[in-house]
């Protein structure tokens, strides 16, 4: 079988947790000289959500490898349209040079206001998984434009009662509902796990099901 990499786009992955043993690959990041792997010590997001989408013992393809892709810091998911290209540019380039890797993108920040023409090349070649935000508002308004457009999912949060998490956005643009609160998610850079709550964890957990299925159908 293939192997299969899972991009996460955010703060980095603290590639020394337990969750992750060997399948952190080196990445990139904004910052010159910067390592991507070392993740945020007092922020859940990226860490938190590649434990859901390939962590071995949270996560759901236990198999695969995660690609941290750093576009903002820890403590602001303030992402310029510059910085983001650059980083597009990257995984374009990582996707063309690795054609025997699938891959699975998966951003842990709301991306608002209108999708980036370097982001809809790449949906036409890969899966690009969404959160839908947790504003408790019709995600319409924020992420209209990729409204049943193929090669994105946009993911809405559900409670243990399978309803509408109390903070997720909701709306017909969203596709598609996962768990995303109360989540067990992995944190820091050694051993530590909490309980979370974002409609980015339900984004991670379709994207870790997307990696699985293109681990298995090859």
């Amino acid at each position: 079988r293939r192997s299969s990499d899972l991009y996460v786009v955010g703060s980095g992955v603290a590639a020394t947790h337990v969750e992750f043993g060997d399948r952190v690959r080196e990445g990139w990041s904004y910052i010159s000289n910067d390592d991507p792997r070392k993740g945020c010590e007092n922020s859940d997001e990226s860490t938190g959500a590649a434990s859901i989408g390939i962590g071995s013992t949270l996560g759901v393809a236990r198999e695969a490898f995660v690609v941290p892709v750093k576009v903002h810091s820890c403590d602001s998911s303030y992402t310029p349209s510059y910085r983001l290209n650059d980083a597009l540019n990257w995984i374009t380039k990582q996707i063309r040079d690795h054609p025997e890797r699938r891959a699975v993108i998966l951003f842990t920040y709301h991306l608002g206001g209108s999708i980036p023409s370097l982001l809809d090349d790449l949906a036409d070649k890969t899966l690009v998984v969404l959160p839908a935000g947790d504003n408790d508002m019709d995600e319409c308004v924020y992420i209209g434009q990729v409204k049943n457009r193929d090669g994105f999912i946009v993911v809405g949060g559900t409670d243990k009662d399978d309803k509408k998490a109390a903070s997720s956005n909701y709306g017909k643009c969203i596709d598609i509902f996962a768990p995303g609160q109360d989540v067990t998610i992995a944190r820091g850079s050694g051993v530590e796990k909490v309980t979370a709550s974002s409609t980015i964890y339900a984004a991670a957990a379709v994207a870790g099901v997307a990696t699985q299925n293109a681990i298995d159908i090859t």
